[in-house]
């Protein structure tokens, strides 16, 4: 059996919204109430919109849920470089407008809520019981097809977390979250501390750093709110553009956030943290990125949580991506991931208090010890992060190996001429 449905208006429609626009051309020159004659246009407009939308409904209610889970696939149907939730907000992933209103819309009006929504997607055309079969599948899609394996995420920015989360999804009786709830989240997190400069003068109005209590206070709410739904991954994604040492507030920050942050650890869900630190504008001066689960140098790389005493001091290099391979017109540098923290053009201790702090406030891991990352002077000044190795003879990671050895081959000076293998020096057990 072939079934075809058009999700495009017929020609009796279209006829119908032309007499419409003449209709509207003549209460134009006829009335000295441009605003009502174009409000009333509007709605004759939304009522034979609806009505037209009513005889499609009708006709997918005839057919199985498996057939018309198949027509629903096709209309969800996107290509890999499309926004998963791009049907159903018609620029970006913003919480919907303070206005909607509570109650279903009238005949004549649509709720702004749903401005903008694709008619077929709209329960204000289509019928709530359609949509929402729309949107299971599409929650089965993300299941099966991209799925946590290829990473399906969203992300907010904390001032929009909490009207996205308290607001209902098109008055259908689910959040927002729910929706996703087989994504990934982000939440941007970002600092920012007084500037004389004037391009700074809009992330004043934004920044954690400048955050009231009650602004704070609603973001951990909303934040321990997820507790109630499905365990998934969450990203803490701080950005830090301050480039003269620790952002303002910094302490205060990371402690209140630590709760929702340990909460949602506690309820099954995977909790990580990224932290960006330095001046977009300026991509060559930068103190890079902590990716807090991600270590290029180790193959059995632990979650912060069960990090030791020497993790926590060594990782403070060794996840920030300045320290790890990179590549630049064709040519691939390693640089030491112990160092040096001083360099000519940044010095990297600038940072350390914002590390330390993300220890004892976010993850409370040895939080009777004030510093644990231990520095070392290997000559001419340079510092290093002590990996508790002998002097010349380095065991403690995959840099210290050739590339016959499976360690690296390049650097900025040349090729690899330390291999502890090589030398027949056995690892520090």
């Amino acid at each position: 059996m072939r079934v075809r449905i058009a999700l495009v208006p017929n020609k009796t429609d279209l006829l119908i919204r032309t007499r419409l626009y003449d209709k509207h051309l003549s209460l134009l020159a006829s009335s000295n109430d441009a605003k009502a004659a174009s409000s009333e246009f509007e709605k004759a407009v939304v009522r034979q919109s609806k009505a037209s939308c009513l005889v499609i409904s009708t006709k997918l209610t005839q057919l199985p849920r498996e057939l018309r889970d198949i027509i629903y696939s096709h209309v969800l149907e996107m290509q890999p470089y499309d926004s998963l939730l791009a049907h159903f907000f018609p620029k970006k992933l913003i919480p919907p407008p303070p206005c909607c209103n509570s109650r279903s819309s009238t005949v004549s009006t649509i709720c702004p809520c749903s401005t903008g929504l694709k008619h077929f997607l709209n329960p204000e055309f289509l019928g709530k019981n359609h949509t929402l079969e729309i949107l299971d599948v599409f929650k089965t899609y993300i299941r099966s097809k991209n799925g946590r394996r290829y990473g399906a995420e969203y992300s907010l920015h904390r001032s929009e977390f909490a009207p996205f989360a308290e607001r209902e999804l098109f008055h259908l009786g689910t959040t927002l979250h729910e929706l996703c709830e087989d994504m990934r989240l982000i939440v941007r997190l970002n600092f920012a501390d007084t500037r004389t400069e004037e391009r700074y003068t809009e992330r004043l109005e934004i920044g954690l750093s400048n955050a009231t209590d009650d602004e704070m206070k609603r973001a951990v709410q909303a934040l321990s709110a997820l507790r109630s739904g499905k365990p998934r991954r969450i990203t803490f994604a701080f950005s830090d553009e301050t480039l003269d040492g620790p952002p303002k507030n910094m302490n205060h920050v990371l402690r209140t956030l630590g709760v929702p942050f340990r909460e949602l650890k506690s309820s099954g869900f995977d909790v990580r943290l990224t932290y960006n630190s330095g001046d977009r504008g300026l991509p060559l001066d930068v103190f890079g990125q902590w990716n807090l689960v991600s270590n290029f140098w180790s193959d059995h790389f632990l979650e912060p949580w069960q990090w030791t005493l020497k993790d926590w001091s060594v990782n403070f290099t060794m996840t920030n991506d300045r320290f790890q391979p990179w590549g630049m017109m064709g040519d691939s540098y390693t640089v030491n991931p112990h160092g040096p923290v001083n360099k000519p053009h940044k010095d990297f201790r600038l940072v350390l208090p914002v590390w330390e702090s993300i220890r004892r406030e976010l993850y409370q891991a040895f939080v009777e010890i004030d510093e644990v990352v231990k520095l070392v002077d290997r000559g001419d000044g340079k510092m290093f992060v002590d990996c508790g190795c002998e002097a010349d003879r380095h065991t403690c990671c995959d840099y210290y190996l050739c590339d016959a050895h499976g360690g690296w081959d390049n650097d900025t000076n040349g090729p690899n001429t330390y291999c502890y293998k090589c030398r027949g020096i056995e690892p520090v057990k």
